[in-house]
């Protein structure tokens, strides 16, 4: 397409006049430039970027059609003749990517409702790049996140940033292997503990170096909060430093895990004659054993706690409390980290 800066269309071949749906190279040439844009103020953008620049390359644009349908268009523009005392010329190249754009949406869409986070890393340059979803998972703001390989590793939990980054490096020093890592994350927005999956593959140059990382992290948080995930889990939850108690209605242990033995200190079956307000000081016992329901509601709320343990020191931890059926049993699930704040 050949227009002016001021809006005139010039001049234009048969293949914008079929994707706009004119009816002839005339047709187009009765209307505006700015006639074409969705939205009005992203024309007076591209023109002011245009005149100070001189040319924008493989930008996205929605157009309209002649029907006055929407299509997303990929372009450069570059300004071919630039006397300002006469309106200039601006060369225009467009492709119709309407269908490769839908695409990309329904795909972002999966991955969001999937909670699936993919993210790019170039070793070179230590360039990360995350989609939207990694984002949401980490609960952090791409403005205010400089996204590089030593940023990410912050943003995971302290107690599994060595494990993370020992997965990651020694499936470069093996050659490139692929890795498959769970960790956790404290979410910054809503403070939660998130379980995240990394699975990471590698690319190499010609030399058999590794030159990229190619990743994707899934929220597993949901598909681990039944008994039988957490126990197929358990190693994986050990490993993380992550204490879990199963708590029975009457607020007696059903079962704990070998973290909370170890940092609570009480053997396993001191456990069995522990109630849970003998270690959670917060424990609304009253209204547990009042009404069962009420207290479902206020226990999905609560996020911290200070615990006692057996040397009677208390020590802070945040929670994520869920429930499960097991058998005639409705068990609470306390999953509990120290707080390092």
């Amino acid at each position: 397409v050949l227009s002016t800066l001021g809006g005139k269309i010039l001049d234009c071949n048969n293949t914008t006049v079929d994707m706009f749906k004119y009816d002839s190279v005339e047709d187009m040439k009765s209307i505006r430039t700015s006639d074409l844009y969705v939205n009005p103020m992203k024309y007076q953008r591209f023109r002011t970027y245009i005149k100070n620049n001189g040319f924008l390359k493989n930008f996205k644009i929605q157009l309209l059609q002649k029907d006055g349908t929407a299509i997303m268009c990929l372009g450069s523009s570059m300004m071919i003749q630039t006397d300002l005392k006469k309106d200039p010329i601006i060369m225009s190249s467009l492709r119709d990517v309407t269908r490769v754009y839908e695409k990309e949406k329904l795909l972002k869409k999966t991955l969001k409702f999937a909670k699936i986070g993919y993210w790019e890393l170039d070793i070179q340059t230590n360039k990360l790049i995350w989609s939207d979803e990694m984002y949401r998972i980490f609960g952090l703001q791409s403005q205010y996140f400089t996204a590089t390989y030593d940023a990410f590793l912050e943003a995971i939990y302290s107690d599994d940033r060595r494990k993370v980054d020992e997965a990651y490096l020694n499936s470069i020093h093996r050659g490139g292997e692929p890795f498959d890592v769970v960790h956790r994350v404290i979410n910054k927005q809503t403070k939660d503990i998130v379980f995240v999956r990394e699975r990471c593959e590698h690319e190499r140059d010609a030399d058999g170096m590794v030159v990229k990382s190619f990743g994707v992290s899934m929220d597993i948080t949901e598909l681990i909060e039944n008994e039988n995930d957490l126990l197929l889990m358990s190693n994986t939850i050990d490993d993380s430093k992550i204490i879990v108690l199963w708590v029975l209605p009457d607020g007696s242990l059903f079962k704990v895990n070998k973290e909370a033995n170890k940092v609570l200190g009480y053997s396993e079956e001191e456990f069995t004659k522990l109630n849970i307000r003998d270690i959670d000081l917060q424990s609304n016992y009253n209204q547990r054993i009042e009404s069962w329901s009420d207290y479902k509601n206020l226990s999905n709320k609560k996020k911290k706690a200070n615990f006692q343990l057996k040397n009677n020191t208390v020590v802070k931890v945040k929670l994520k409390t869920f429930f499960i059926f097991n058998g005639d049993h409705e068990l609470e699930v306390i999953m509990a980290v120290k707080d390092d704040k």
